[in-house]
């Protein structure tokens, strides 16, 4: 599947995502599947996620958030983390703007965030960088 294919089976799979675990968990695994082409993946997740509601793009970040366990729990941390890493900052910002008068969504985000810490997704100069975009501009 060429990543143009990929892209938009993938836009098309982030529109039905909802909060339920079972949602998240079963696309996060579609995209461990697709690990060789994350690169593609994670340009669309943060393309789909800055022009997502408000209220969908905490949907959004538990994706990123159950990808990213995912991958590093499995030992494919190269498909995926650097790629989030490079996008977060852009996205959280975009998100912190768009959700300024949604504390519950900013709350949330801010504990995901604070997990990849814990859980050595992320260190913590890299999560302190995204919570910094993501509060910036509040």
């Amino acid at each position: 599947m060429s990543g143009d294919d990929l892209s938009i089976q993938f836009a098309k799979k982030l529109k039905d995502l909802n909060p339920s675990s079972i949602s998240i968990q079963s696309l996060s695994k579609w995209m461990m599947f697709n690990c060789k082409k994350g690169a593609v993946l994670v340009k669309t997740w943060a393309h789909e996620t800055t022009n997502a509601q408000p209220d969908k793009k905490i949907n959004f970040v538990w994706l990123a958030n159950d990808c990213m366990q995912q991958s590093k729990s499995k030992g494919k941390s190269e498909f995926f983390l650097r790629d989030f890493s490079k996008v977060l900052p852009e996205v959280l910002s975009n998100m912190g703007k768009a959700c300024k008068n949604q504390p519950k969504i900013l709350d949330q985000t801010r504990r995901t965030i604070k997990i990849w810490e814990e859980r050595q997704i992320y260190d913590g100069g890299t999560t302190a960088r995204f919570l910094a975009a993501l509060v910036q501009t509040q």
